[in-house]
């Protein structure tokens, strides 16, 4: 999903977290979760590509799944269930609950418009596929 469609989804959804938690706190922890959840795919884009701050090249590698290992840490069921096990095991707040519904909705729009194997949002999968783009992805970019 691209960047503006992710604002848009979690504006959305952040909006709903605020009016059902009555926080505009809860609103704006949802919202920065279900976007800043991408800024893992510079883990990504620096292990194949050397540093630059350019943020229209570190975009357009990442968009034209050009790289040869898909590693976005952040993007995964494991750790989104594991944030909703720490939250009830030790009743966490508002705040927590906000935050997984970020990332949690991320990583589900992710899953239903990325081209990528439907177990590819599990770090388990990705990692046992040794994070090979050409394992995880449906429409790798010839020549990675």
């Amino acid at each position: 999903m691209k960047p503006l469609a992710h604002a848009v989804t979690s504006g959305a959804i952040s909006i709903a977290v605020g009016l059902y938690f009555r926080s505009a706190a809860c609103a704006g922890i949802s919202f920065a979760a279900g976007t800043l959840i991408d800024i893992d795919h510079l883990v990504d884009y620096y292990a194949h590509h050397p540093f630059t701050m350019r943020v229209q090249d570190i975009y357009n590698a990442c968009a034209d799944n050009r790289m040869k290992q898909i590693f976005v840490p952040l993007h995964s069921y494991e750790l989104a269930i594991v944030l909703w096990l720490a939250i009830y095991a030790f009743s966490l707040s508002n705040a927590w609950k906000a935050m997984a519904i970020g990332v949690t909705q991320h990583i589900l729009f992710d899953q239903f418009t990325n081209p990528l194997n439907r177990f590819a949002y599990f770090l388990t999968f990705r990692a046992a596929k040794r994070f090979e783009n050409r394992l995880i992805s449906r429409d790798m970019k010839e020549g990675v």
